[in-house]
């Protein structure tokens, strides 16, 4: 669904924006309300996965629903892939589009090629199967940790690349406000150590399943140890189920979601088998521990060698775990100057210039 300025000048440009999965949307939410600002027509389309629709939806976003996630297996993943990105395609093939922004969609890369639509892809891991990010987009925008040693592993070379300053979590975080009735309103006992746990993402192309292994331990010391409170927040209906089983006075599995800025930024630990999560509580001051098996992001290594993040690889690790109080929230730890968002936008308007015009723009 087309968001319009009311003050749209004809001349400006349309972007499609593209979410499919829960941290697209704090994330590209900051790029929507920049390029709204400069009189742009956003299109966002979303796929039905963890709580895209639902974080969407209390946003106030307009957007269209298109394509789920259900697939486990490679060869269904593919399927599906093929099937949104048809979709996708059907979608934007009449709103003559000028550029598409998204990070790690690969159905809307595959859309825009098939389209001949300029396509912005972000990336901040690098261990991801990137063949069709490369194939397919325009540019794509990095942090500058990963340059320039991450862009082999990605397969692109430099002329490919926008990069920025810092982490990409930085674009939605550095101006938050916290809610300082959340924790009442979410019944977190004052007196407890306040632990936050995400599992790991078992449908994505990463996942590894020992991260699972460590999860189980993981569950095991928190439900054993006094004092803390933990609210676990599961990405599908099926980690829903699972860990429901677990439930206790002081052991919560969400239902559905909640501010996920303000659950970060409460949090004495945070214990993830993602990267998003484990990034926001880090830049809030949490003790952060991941419990990610697979390779090793570059990014998550850096706030490692920072004292930031500590990864965990063994049932002996995670029971040497101490849970307790974090230390007042600290300001952002990678700080910078210029606008790193605007930078990104601009940098990308002014590839869209010097391009051909676009097939949907004709």
């Amino acid at each position: 669904m087309p968001r319009n300025n009311p003050k749209i000048n004809s001349m400006k440009m349309n972007v499609w924006i593209d979410m499919d999965n829960s941290p697209h949307v704090p994330l590209l939410l900051p790029f929507i309300k920049y390029l709204e600002s400069r009189e742009y027509t956003i299109f966002i389309t979303a796929r039905d996965y963890a709580q895209t629709l639902e974080l969407l939806n209390r946003e106030g976003i307009l957007f269209k629903k298109i394509g789920i996630h259900t697939a486990r297996s490679k060869v269904f993943k593919i399927m599906e892939l093929l099937y949104r990105a048809t979709r996708l395609v059907l979608f934007a093939k009449k709103k003559k589009i000028s550029f598409a922004l998204n990070h790690g969609s690969r159905a809307q890369a595959v859309a825009c090629k098939i389209l001949g639509i300029p396509c912005y892809i972000g990336m901040d891991y690098e261990h991801t199967e990137s063949i069709i990010f490369a194939a397919c987009a325009a540019k794509i925008w990095i942090p500058e940790l990963l340059f320039p040693k991450a862009l082999p592993v990605i397969g692109i070379n430099k002329d490919q690349v926008i990069t920025y300053k810092g982490i990409k979590e930085q674009f939605y975080l550095k101006d938050f406000v916290p809610d300082l009735l959340f924790k009442e309103k979410l019944g977190i006992p004052a007196d407890k150590v306040f632990i936050v746990l995400r599992p790991p993402a078992e449908m994505a192309n990463y996942h590894d399943s020992r991260s699972e292994e460590l999860l189980e331990v993981m569950i095991q010391k928190l439900i054993a140890t006094k004092d803390v409170y933990t609210i676990c927040t599961p990405r599908t209906n099926y980690n829903k189920c699972k860990l429901k089983k677990y439930e206790s006075t002081y052991f919560k599995v969400l239902e559905k979601a909640v501010d996920g800025k303000n659950l970060v930024y409460y949090a004495d630990t945070m214990i993830s088998g993602g990267g998003t999560m484990n990034r926001e509580a880090a830049f809030f001051g949490a003790h952060v521990y991941s419990i990610f098996s697979g390779r090793k992001p570059m990014l998550d290594l850096e706030l490692q060698r920072l004292g930031l993040l500590s990864f965990i690889s063994s049932a002996e690790e995670c029971n040497a775990i101490q849970f307790i109080k974090k230390m007042p929230v600290r300001t952002a730890f990678f700080h910078t100057e210029e606008n790193q968002l605007e930078q990104i936008v601009n940098a990308i308007i002014q590839d869209v210039k010097i391009r051909p015009e676009s097939k949907t723009t004709g």
